[in-house]
């Protein structure tokens, strides 16, 4: 896979390291629209990690996604 900046030459990606899932800000959205459009974003990002060729370093597990009321926000306490 090759990713390129602007009009800068494409260079091969090795890795990606996930540092973070991301975080929609809440304010100004109603709670179930900001709840709905928090998960779509989460499963774009797990949809485009899974479709990558290379290593991804500190995936987070699928199940977390998947399940109903295991939000990935209580899993880290």
């Amino acid at each position: 896979m090759r990713l390129a900046f602007d009009d800068g030459p494409a260079e091969e990606i090795d890795s990606v390291l996930v540092r973070s899932t991301g975080w929609l800000d809440p304010a100004g959205w109603e709670p179930a629209d900001h709840a709905y459009m928090q998960s779509e974003c989460q499963a774009a990002l797990l949809a485009c990690l899974a479709g990558l060729s290379c290593p991804v370093i500190n995936r987070t597990s699928e199940a977390l996604w998947y399940r109903p009321f295991n939000s990935l926000l209580n899993t880290a306490t």
